[in-house]
């Protein structure tokens, strides 16, 4: 099959015309055929394979607003602990620092049915949770019911249920990989921002990405190389394989 890489304008992926997923020229990359027809998942895959070895994917993870999120910690330590003494692997929070409002996360090893601090201790809010480490790998699914909550008063801020291995926004530190991103379900903003940032992702300032289509994305940015993904309150799901 001939193929060719565009990006959402039509305009042909050259060296002048690279890739970016901040909002500040933004640009998506969509594989079409030679004629213009953009190709389907199972087309587009083989295209952006040939001649390179995938580093690693990234199963299956839901997304979600997370506006829902309650007992926010407003300068306060976090605490994760499940009902099921199995639940030994790791945890990434992510959320914003007090008074700054700047991203941080934090990845903590979990103790099952013991509660589990994280060292940081200023969360504002929290915006997700994810069981592995920022870069994707080293995932292991819940088992049990896996509680996060504010340290002082254990008041719970969201929760993961078995089997599944986030709840909220999700980020990745991905910086110089290709990605192949696909929804699988709802709707996903996508958005490159720097560790510290004051301004994430949301549906206002992130890149709406295609449900249909494979998404394949360059992580290479000037906007910073953590990419996170946010839907809105009916949740989402998403898959992304990550090429060296």
């Amino acid at each position: 099959m001939l193929a060719k890489l565009v990006d959402e304008n039509g305009n042909d992926i050259t060296a002048t015309n690279p890739l970016d997923c901040s909002m500040t020229g933004a640009t998506i990359m969509l594989p079409v055929d030679i004629q213009g027809h953009q190709l389907t998942d199972a087309e587009a895959l083989p295209v952006k394979q040939v001649g390179r070895t995938p580093s690693y994917p990234i199963p299956i993870f839901d997304v979600l607003a997370w506006s829902g999120f309650t007992n926010q910690p407003a300068n306060d330590g976090v605490e994760i602990i499940s009902d099921s003494a199995s639940d030994v692997g790791l945890c990434t929070i992510f959320g914003t620092t007090i008074t700054r409002g700047a991203f941080a996360y934090e990845t903590v090893t979990l103790t099952g049915t013991n509660a589990k601090a994280t060292t940081k201790v200023n969360w504002d809010n929290i915006y997700g949770v994810f069981l592995g480490d920022i870069y994707g790998q080293n995932i292991t699914p819940a088992v049990g019911t896996i509680t996060v909550r504010e340290a002082s008063h254990d008041q719970a801020i969201t929760t993961i249920v078995a089997t599944k291995i986030s709840k909220g926004m999700v980020v990745f530190e991905l910086g110089g990989h290709d990605i192949i991103l696909n929804v699988h379900s709802g709707n996903v903003w996508v958005r490159h921002f720097a560790l510290s940032a004051t301004t994430v992702v949301t549906a206002n300032n992130g890149f709406k990405l295609n449900l249909t289509g494979g998404n394949i994305l360059e992580t290479q940015s000037t906007a910073g190389k953590y990419i996170g993904l946010i839907s809105d309150t009916t949740g989402a799901t998403a898959q992304i394989k990550v090429w060296a």
